[in-house]
């Protein structure tokens, strides 16, 4: 375990919503407009799927925006930043994840635990373990971190006016840890 959640905090205030990871600010949800600072990117392209409100990212820590997932995905999230880091002397990706009204992330599991930040809207996860059994749903409310354990199969539903959420794990150097049903 990489005790990632204990460094992992949001801060809900006069309609933003902030994640931070350590003390460092990563990425603002805003139902209203706001200004980036120095260090901030604004994604103004939320508005272009129709999700109210305004995301601000750390542009030190997030690289990468507006990827493109593979032709072969059956997942409906669209990717909107993602940033590789090095936590606890271990590699991590982050991303920054839209889901619409109605959607759904495609059911995967990782060898290594998963925590998911709902920054905007409320999400449903159905969690298994590999070995079958029974999906457990949980909501995750808008500000909230979930721990998704090791080898839990999991897939997002969103049911309401759709989601940003923030998947954080950590990584192998040089070996796949994304399994498809």
């Amino acid at each position: 375990m990489t005790m990632l959640v204990d460094s992992l905090r949001t801060e809900q205030a006069e309609g933003k919503t902030n994640l931070y990871l350590d003390d460092l600010l990563i990425a603002v949800y805003s139902t209203v407009i706001i200004e980036p600072s120095d260090d901030q990117k604004r994604i103004d392209m939320m508005q272009d799927y129709g999700f109210p409100g305004y995301l601000l990212l750390s542009a030190s820590f997030f690289r990468r925006f507006h990827l493109e997932k593979p032709p072969n995905s059956q997942s409906q999230m669209k990717n909107v930043a993602k940033a590789f880091f090095i936590y606890n002397e271990k590699n991590h990706a982050c991303l920054v994840q839209y889901l619409h009204p109605n959607g759904s992330s495609s059911e995967h599991y990782h060898s290594l635990e998963e925590h998911i930040v709902s920054l905007a809207g409320n999400i449903h996860v159905c969690m298994r373990p590999v070995e079958e059994g029974e999906c457990n749903t949980v909501e995750l409310t808008e500000g909230r971190v979930l721990v998704i354990p090791p080898k839990t199969w999991h897939k997002v539903l969103i049911y309401d006016v759709g989601s940003v959420t923030v998947p954080i794990k950590q990584t192998i150097k040089g070996k796949k840890d994304h399994f498809y049903a």
